[in-house]
Order: C-alpha cells, then structure tokens, then sequence
C-alpha cells in the first residue's frame, strides 16, 4: 500500500474548550472517518492516532501552509512515517482586507492510502 500527504484546517468549535489541539484531532478524525469511511488507506487525518505539535504560537494560515509544506518537502522525521503522527499548527489570524479571521488548527503530514 501506498502513502499520500494531507493538509487540513479546522476551525476552533465552540463546543471545545479553549481551542484544545486533541478536541479538535479528535473532530477533524471523526469527521474523515464519516466522509471516508472507517476502512482504513483512506488517505486521510482519519488514519492518524496522535498528532504532534509543530507550532502553537498562532500563525496565519499562509504562514502555517508554508511551513507545513517545507517539512513535507524536507521528510521531517516529526511527520515523515505513514504510521506516525501528524503535524499540528496552531492558526490565529484577523481579519483584513484580504483574509478572513480564522482560528484553529491545520493537520497535516502522510497518510496510508
């Protein structure tokens, strides 16, 4: 079996407690599984069980998809097993005149597929 990289923001839920990164795993988990089924090589967040923590001071969305990039780019060993966990980055970004405002966590790294 193969492996593919994924990128993923979620957004922050009201129903999580302070924008907690496992609460919003956890969500961004369940809902791969319930789009991509729960039959494993999806590609997916939905075959990861942990997901370390890269970043949490909160950068913006372009900033985080860069990074994110670069250490796929680079097989950063945090991120670079099929079988490992995924990166984390926190995004805290306001509102301008050409981004919207947006407060979460981007997934990112391979996945079984």
């Amino acid at each position: 079996m193969g492996a593919t990289t994924f990128m993923n923001y979620y957004g922050v839920m009201r129903r999580t407690t302070r924008g907690q990164a496992d609460e919003v795993f956890e969500y961004a988990r369940k809902n791969a599984q319930y789009e991509n089924g729960h039959r494993g090589y999806t590609g997916t967040i939905a075959e990861k069980n942990s997901f370390t923590v890269i970043s949490d001071e909160g950068i913006s969305y372009a900033k985080a998809f860069k990074l994110a990039d670069d250490l796929i780019e680079k097989c950063d060993a945090r991120i670079d097993d099929k079988w490992g966990p995924a990166g984390a980055i926190r995004i805290k970004q306001r509102a301008s005149k050409n981004q919207k405002s947006m407060d979460g966590w981007m997934f990112f790294g391979w996945a079984s597929e």
